[in-house]
C-alpha cells in the first residue's frame, strides 16, 4: 500500500471522527444560555450549575474559531465562536487586565477569583487565535492587554522564561517554573504574534523558542522533557518526566519557528522523534503519558490529550521525509482513539482508559474543568485537511 493510499485512509477516519466529536460539543456541550456547560457526564448529561473554569472556557473558544476557519466560515460554528468570545470576556478582572481562574455557570460570579500564568495563557491564545480569525480588534487586543499584565508580573529577566510566584494559583510544589506553563505560554505567543506582529510579543516568543528547545526539550540533554523547574532551569528532584507535554512542545517549536522564521526548525523533528521512541506503545497504539526520573511509566493506561498531541508530532514528522514507518505509528494511534479512547456512544475521548479502552482513574465525565474541545478538535482537523 503506498503512502498516498496510506494518508487518504488517515485524512478518511480523522474527518469521520471530527464530525463525531463536532457533533457531540454541540448537542451536549453548549449551553444555551453562555458558555459551555463546566461538566458533562459518562451518560451525555449536562450539570447545568457547575462551575466552569477559565481554561475550559477558553479552549472551547480556540476550538470552535478553528473549526469556524476550516470549515469555510459555517455560520453556525461562527455564531458559537461569537457567543464563546462574549461569554468568556465576562473572566476578565478590569483592574489588572488577567482573568479570573473560575466563575460561577452564568459566568457572572467569581467562584476563584485568583489568576494562573498557565490559564491566562490559555485565554490570550483563543482571544488571538479568535481575534485574528474573525478580523475582530477588540479581542487582538484584550488579549494583547492580557500579555502585557502577565508577562509584567511573571517574566524571568535573568534566566528567561516565567516565574509562578506572583500568581495567585500554582499547579506544583518544590519548583520554580514548569515546562507545562511554558509549552502554552509559547503556544499562546504564536497566536498573539500572527495577531498583532508586536515587537515584545515577537522577543518574549523568540526567548521561549531558545528556553524550550535548549533548556527543557534538548534531545540531547540527560535532563530530556523534565517537567519542573528551578529559576535557573536545573531540574527539580521532584519532577517526572512529561512525554506528552514533548510532543505537544514539539510541533509547536516548529511553529514558532515558522512563525519568527527561523531556520532552527530543525530541533522540533529530534524532539518529536525521542519522544516517541519512549512513549509509544508497540503492542497496542496509542502513547504513555508520563514516567518517573528511572524511566518507568507512572502508569500503563493512557490519557486523552497526549494521543492527540502524538497525532500533530508525528503528521509534522511524516510531511518532511514521506517515512512510511512513520506513518503507520500515526495511525495506529489514531486507531488506538477511536477504538479504545472515545466513548463508543458518543464519540468523544474519555479522560483516561486502560489497555481494553474501559474508563480508569476515577474520572469518568466526558466534559469537566480540564477536559474540553481543543486537544481533539485541533488535531482531527489538522489530520482531516487536505
Amino acid at each position: 500500500m503506498t503512502n498516498e493510499v496510506n494518508y487518504r485512509t488517515v485524512r478518511r477516519l480523522a474527518s469521520q471522527m471530527l464530525e463525531e466529536e463536532v457533533a457531540f460539543w454541540m448537542k451536549h456541550g453548549k449551553d444555551p444560555r453562555g458558555g459551555f456547560y463546566g461538566v458533562v457526564d459518562e451518560r451525555g448529561r449536562p450539570d447545568a450549575f457547575a462551575e466552569r473554569g477559565l481554561v475550559q472556557q477558553s479552549r472551547h473558544l480556540y476550538a470552535f474559531t478553528a473549526l469556524a476557519e476550516a470549515w469555510d466560515s459555517r455560520l453556525d460554528l461562527v455564531e458559537i465562536a461569537q457567543e464563546q468570545y462574549q461569554f468568556l470576556k465576562k473572566y476578565q478582572n478590569p483592574e489588572t487586565g488577567l482573568f479570573y481562574f473560575r466563575k460561577d455557570y452564568s459566568g457572572e460570579r467569581k467562584t476563584d477569583a485568583g489568576s494562573s500564568l498557565y490559564a491566562n495563557a490559555q485565554a490570550i491564545y483563543a482571544l488571538a487565535t479568535y481575534g485574528k480569525s474573525m478580523d475582530d480588534r477588540e479581542a487582538v487586543q484584550i488579549a494583547l492587554d492580557c500579555f502585557m499584565a502577565l508577562d509584567a508580573a511573571t517574566h524571568d529577566p535573568i534566566h528567561g522564561g516565567y516565574t509562578e510566584e506572583k500568581m495567585d494559583i500554582v499547579f506544583f510544589r518544590g519548583a520554580d517554573k514548569a515546562s507545562n506553563s511554558h509549552l502554552h505560554m509559547m503556544e499562546a505567543l504564536i497566536a498573539l504574534y500572527r495577531a498583532t506582529e508586536n515587537v515584545k510579543v515577537q522577543e518574549r516568543l523568540d526567548e521561549l523558542f531558545t528556553v524550550l528547545s535548549q533548556k527543557i526539550y534538548d534531545p540531547a540533554s540527560p535532563i530530556f522533557a523534565y517537567e519542573l523547574f528551578f529559576k535557573d532551569w536545573s531540574a527539580s528532584p521532584v519532577s517526572t518526566i512529561g512525554y506528552g507535554h514533548a510532543l505537544e512542545a514539539a510541533w509547536l517549536l516548529k511553529a514558532a519557528a515558522d512563525t519568527l522564521g527561523k531556520n532552527e526548525s530543525i530541533i522540533a523533528e529530534p524532539v518529536a522523534k525521542q519522544a516517541i521512541s519512549k512513549s509509544f506503545d508497540t503492542k497496542r497504539g496509542g502513547v504513555f503519558d508520563e514516567a518517573g526520573r528511572d524511566g518507568t511509566f507512572l502508569t500503563s493506561n493512557k490519557i486523552w490529550w497526549p494521543q492527540h498531541e502524538a497525532l500533530l508530532a508525528l503528521d509534522m514528522v511524516y510531511s518532511s521525509a514521506l517515512d512510511p514507518k512513520v506513518l503507520e505509528q500515526l495511525f495506529s494511534i489514531l486507531t488506538w482513539i477511536y477504538r479504545k479512547q472515545n466513548d463508543p456512544n458518543f464519540g468523544v475521548s474519555r479522560w483516561e482508559v486502560d489497555r481494553h479502552g474501559e474508563p480508569q482513574g476515577g474520572k469518568l465525565d466526558l466534559s469537566s474543568e480540564w477536559k474540553a474541545s481543543y486537544h481533539s478538535i485541533r488535531s482531527l482537523i489538522q489530520l482531516s485537511s487536505e
